[in-house]
């Protein structure tokens, strides 16, 4: 089946009830935009497995050529504690696909874009690029949200029977499947984008996407409707779940291996965005000699706090020993300045360059220097310099290779186990004796694979702690 098959039976599905699915596809947007505030994680999810759920029981009854009424096809959806542990998957797909493309954008900087063209340049290409790995890491768990929906499965089984469809179906063409099926969702950013690219200039494209928002009420509905009609073509039945079998202690250790591998890199690529909260370090530098001084703090002699009032403004630089504060007199400001070492404070210098002021600190022989505008907001405290300033390139790029790595090793793997549990008879030899050559390939690659996981979660870790 084809992704443009899929595409097909998406736009039937949503000709179904369009009113219902484009207001649940509504919700999941605004979902999506609210989790900022943390109440659309928990939001954004409830509201997705409601639209997987009338779509399949919409995609059953297509597939069965019934003419159930769409009241009674609702009514069927049967709400059960497997919907958590959907809500759990979709949230950490979404999640992980989307802080790859964005922290590696903020690693690239202004490389992407290319001054003389107002265009992307050709570093823009490994911003898709870490998008596609994402995509490629969760496409052996692409139906499990639908079977845990469907069906109370426990988690690791519904995500091991997802890898062996999966495979079964072909790897390729399901990743076709599932890069459609995204771009699909986010098609009205894309193309308000491009459009004011093209039509008005660089400086308008966040504009104008953000004006596509309204239009994902239906592509997010046609981009899940094309998976959840795959699935429903490849299952024409509800599978049942996986019995439990006991396991070999080799096979129980292999999967609790395997289960913090998949993990790592969701809480590595999370901990390391939630670190960006914090304002970046002063970067090391000094005052030029072209700026204006406009006064300076000697807090070597002086054991109490001491402040300088920038002239013509509303700023105060307080400083002592230990810490320098940057406050306005409305209560703004930029606050406590995050300093680069615990050294004591010697000296802090106040400067200005046009309706620039600069602020510099004096540690020994450390020279750090930020950069303040008249309401004592900082110029120099962006996303990216936060994030340059808790990893280096070196380990985000060890983050991603433990992510490529992870990808391309599991699939297949994972689709094996898939397999041999759901047909394992305990107390077969030769049962037993399969499965324990599975649990020997995937303790194999787990233990060459968990050293990058777990370095990749220590680095993001220590940029969440502030550590060095």
């Amino acid at each position: 089946m084809s992704a443009l098959a899929c595409l097909r039976g998406s736009v039937l599905l949503l000709r179904q009830r369009p009113l219902l699915m484009g207001s649940l596809g509504l919700a999941v947007v605004l979902g999506l935009i609210a989790a900022c505030c943390g109440v659309g994680a928990l939001i954004a999810p409830l509201f997705l497995c409601e639209l997987l759920a009338l779509q399949l029981a919409h995609a059953r009854a297509l597939r069965r050529d019934a003419e159930a009424p769409a009241s009674e096809l609702v009514a069927s959806v049967v709400r059960h504690r497997g919907w958590v542990a959907a809500c759990v998957v979709l949230l950490g797909a979404v999640a992980l696909t989307a802080s790859v493309g964005w922290l590696v954008a903020l690693g690239l900087g202004t490389e992407i874009i290319d001054d003389s063209t107002a265009w992307p340049g050709p570093a823009w290409l490994l911003v898709p690029a870490s998008a596609l790995i994402a995509l490629v890491f969760v496409l052996p768990f692409i139906y499990a949200p639908l079977l845990l929906i469907e069906q109370a499965w426990p988690l690791p089984s519904a995500l091991l029977e997802s890898a062996r469809v999966v495979y079964a179906a072909g790897a390729l063409g399901q990743l076709g499947l599932s890069c459609l099926a995204n771009l699909v969702q986010i098609s009205p950013l894309v193309l308000g984008s491009l459009l004011a690219h093209v039509l008005i200039g660089p400086q308008q494209g966040s504009l104008w996407a953000l004006l596509g928002l309204p239009f994902m009420a239906l592509s997010v509905p046609l981009g899940q409707g094309m998976v959840t009609w795959s699935f429903a073509q490849r299952s024409p039945q509800a599978p049942q779940p996986i019995k439990r079998v006991p396991l070999l202690p080799r096979a129980r250790v292999a999967m609790a291996l395997w289960s913090l591998i998949l993990v790592a890199p969701v809480i590595a690529f999370g901990t390391l965005g939630a670190s960006l909260v914090r304002p970046s370090r002063l970067p090391e530098g000094a005052l030029t000699p072209d700026m204006e001084m406009m006064g300076t703090l000697e807090t070597a002699t002086k054991t109490e706090t001491i402040g300088l009032v920038i002239p013509a403004t509303a700023l105060t630089v307080r400083a002592d020993r230990g810490r320098v504060r940057v406050e306005a007199s409305d209560g703004g400001g930029a606050g406590r300045l995050p300093l680069r070492s615990r050294a004591p404070i010697e000296r802090v210098r106040v400067g200005r360059t046009r309706d620039r002021y600069a602020i510099a600190v004096e540690q020994g022989a450390l020279r750090s220097i930020t950069f303040v505008d008249r309401a004592g907001v900082r110029l120099d405290d962006d996303l990216r310099a936060r994030l340059t300033d808790r990893i280096d390139q070196v380990d985000l790029a060890l983050m991603v290779l433990a992510l490529i790595l992870t990808a391309a090793a599991q699939l297949p793997l994972l689709a094996a186990a898939g397999r041999m549990l759901g047909s394992h008879q305990p107390g077969d030899p030769a049962s037993d004796a399969a499965l324990a050559r599975g649990a020997n390939r995937l303790l194999v690659v787990g233990i060459a694979l968990a050293p990058l996981a777990a370095w990749s979660v220590w680095s993001a870790v220590r940029a969440l702690l502030g550590l060095p």
